[in-house]
Formats: structure tokens, C-alpha cells, sequence
């Protein structure tokens, strides 16, 4: 990598991860603004990379659709699947104020999708930092068990971060050592870039970062699962990354955009953690369940 590229992905990282760690440790409206900003960027993003296309997406109807599922996860506790069914009907009505019926499909289909993507999946990202209200919920008659697991508020900012952790070095991992030593790639008509050598780094990295947030609070996971879960992360940020560049292929752009100096866009970050927000949060939930059904 050129030393300017580095000195401005670390600079980036310098100003970046602070905000995060803020708001995952504040909580509340504070994570719930930052969710809200990363997914309209994310959205104003991808109906970009459905222009360049050649589509016409619902950008009105689509930011709308965006906030409406954030915040629906935020105020009703996460109970938001009619939310997403409103979605769809809230923007296949708006495609019918479109003129052009030559739209009707990619343009109102491409908005469909990308807010499930963007904002639908994003929004697992409240859902795990509310994880121990979720559990003190549905699991309060087992008291002595909350306190044996030290499960508490700060059970969410332990997920979530674990999670972003994770899949972050992750990257980083497989940044460095794809670049040193791969040879055998793993899907070149998409990402010719991205090789198996890159991704074994990346997994070795990950795990490494299970173990390291495990020996720092040891009580709230164990580490077999804390390896096992980073393991799956690092393959479902993987296929998150690989999803995400064979849209940017198939519309001819190499960033989805530029707001992150050295990083491109915010699609470009956050591509991997989609996939990866949801996935954790299946198996913490379950994990959880398992202790407290024994």
C-alpha cells in the first residue's frame, strides 16, 4: 500500500472509531442518529450505483422507507416485520405516480431491495446493542442466571462491538495479507483483488480478536463459542463483501462512494458488517436461549 493511501485509512480510522465506540456505549438516540445517518448515506449510495446502472430509483419513497424501519426497531423494540411489509406497499403505491412505466420494475424493485439491504439489516445493529434488554425481557424469572452470565445493559455494547471488532480486523487481515502472499483467487470475475491466502489471513485475524475481547471479559461469553462466531463472521462478511462488489461491477463503478478518504464510500465499509449484524444476532439469541432453558 502507498504511504498516502495508508496515512489516510488510518486517519479516517483515528477520527472514525471514536464516534463508534461513543455511540455504542451511549446508546439511545445517539446510536440511533448514527444508524440513521449510516443508512441514508448508505441508501443515497446505492440508488447512485442504480443510476449509474441505468435504473431509476424512488429516492423520495426510499430515504422515507429507510428512517420508517430504523426507527421502527428503535421504538417498538424491535418488533418491526409489519414495518417492512408497509415498505413495500409504501413504495410500489409511489411507482405508481411514475410516469414512465419502463421503471416499473427495475426502479421500483432496485428501491425495494436496497432498503431491505441497507436499512432492514442495518437496523440489527440496535437490535444487538438492546440484546440484554431483550433477554431480561423474555428470560426475567431467571435472575440467578442474569447474574451468573453478567448479563446487563452492557451485554449489547459487548455484542455489538465484539461484532464490529470482528469483522473490521477481519478486513484489515485480509487486507495485508492477501497483498503479501495471494496467489489463488476466490471469485475473480467479481473481486480479482480478493484471494483465499486473504481470506485465511482474515479469519486468523478475526479469531485472534475473539480471543483478545474474550480474555478482556471472559464472564459474558464462552471462548469456544467467541471463536466459532468469529469464524462465521469472517465468512459472512466475505460473502457481505463479494455481494455488495458484483453490484458495483454490474453498474461499472469501483467505489460506491468517496465520503471515507482511503476507504471510498459507506457501502464500501459497511458491507460486511450487513451481512454479519444479522448473523450474531441469530446466535447470541439462540446461545442465550440454550443457557437459559437448561
Amino acid at each position: 500500500m502507498k504511504s498516502g493511501e495508508l496515512s489516510k485509512r488510518l486517519l479516517t480510522a483515528l477520527v472514525g472509531v471514536p464516534i463508534i465506540v461513543f455511540a455504542f456505549i451511549k446508546g439511545g438516540y445517539v446510536l440511533l442518529a448514527v444508524v440513521l445517518f449510516v443508512a441514508l448515506v448508505g441508501l443515497w449510495e446505492f440508488f447512485n450505483i442504480m443510476e449509474a446502472r441505468g435504473y431509476r430509483p424512488l429516492r423520495i419513497s426510499g430515504y422515507v422507507s429507510g428512517i420508517l424501519i430504523i426507527l421502527s426497531v428503535y421504538l417498538l423494540n424491535g418488533s418491526y416485520l409489519l414495518v417492512l411489509f408497509g415498505t413495500v406497499l409504501f413504495i410500489l403505491i409511489a411507482g405508481l405516480f411514475e410516469e414512465d412505466n419502463r421503471t416499473a420494475l427495475s426502479g421500483t424493485g432496485g428501491t425495494v431491495f436496497g432498503v431491505m439491504y441497507i436499512a432492514g439489516l442495518l437496523g440489527f445493529g440496535i437490535k444487538l446493542r438492546d440484546l440484554g434488554t431483550v433477554l431480561e425481557r423474555h428470560y426475567k424469572p431467571f435472575v440467578p442466571l442474569f447474574s451468573a452470565h453478567h448479563i446487563d445493559d452492557y451485554t449489547g455494547v459487548y455484542a455489538i462491538f465484539f461484532v464490529v471488532a470482528v469483522i473490521f480486523l477481519n478486513d484489515t487481515g485480509a487486507y495485508f495479507i492477501g497483498r503479501a502472499y495471494g496467489r489463488r483467487r476466490v471469485a475473480p470475475a467479481i473481486s480479482p483483488k480478493k484471494s483465499w491466502e486473504g481470506v485465511l489471513g482474515g479469519v486468523a485475524a478475526s479469531v485472534a480478536t475473539a480471543c483478545v475481547i474474550w480474555r478482556i471479559s471472559p464472564e459474558r461469553f464462552p471462548l469456544a463459542h467467541a471463536i466459532i462466531l468469529s469464524v462465521i463472521l469472517s465468512f459472512s462478511g466475505l460473502a457481505g463483501d463479494l455481494a455488495e462488489s458484483r453490484m458495483k461491477r454490474d453498474a461499472g463503478v469501483k467505489d460506491s462512494g468517496a465520503i471515507f478518504p482511503g476507504h471510498g464510500g459507506i457501502m464500501d465499509r459497511i458491507d460486511a458488517l450487513l451481512f454479519g449484524l444479522p448473523v450474531a444476532y441469530v446466535y447470541f439469541l439462540f446461545y442465550f436461549r440454550f443457557i437459559f432453558s437448561r
